[in-house]
């Protein structure tokens, strides 16, 4: 299932969403800006393109996070038997 994870996870590029990230300079250049001139929208070509761009992230942030938690979980385990071992 790991394998798999990974597998998917690599087939996706990170893809532009409709939202800019924030960023300390740009968020201070907004005090100044009394006309509106710096907002920044990304638009999508359609609806549906959208909502395919945002499902397509959705779905990779996932599988980041699922291999997050299993590489978590090996590092467990076999810290877990490596003590065992030691025990026994």
């Amino acid at each position: 299932m790991y394998a798999m994870a990974k597998r998917s996870l690599n087939r996706f590029t990170p893809t532009s969403n409709l939202f800019v990230v924030p960023n300390f300079f740009r968020e201070v250049s907004r005090i100044v800006d009394l006309w509106g001139f710096l907002d920044e929208y990304r638009y999508s070509r359609s609806e549906a393109r959208a909502d395919h761009e945002s499902l397509k992230r959705d779905y990779q942030i996932v599988l980041q996070n699922m291999e997050r938690v299993l590489a978590e979980y090996e590092r467990k385990e076999r810290a877990r038997a490596r003590n065992t071992r030691k025990s026994a």
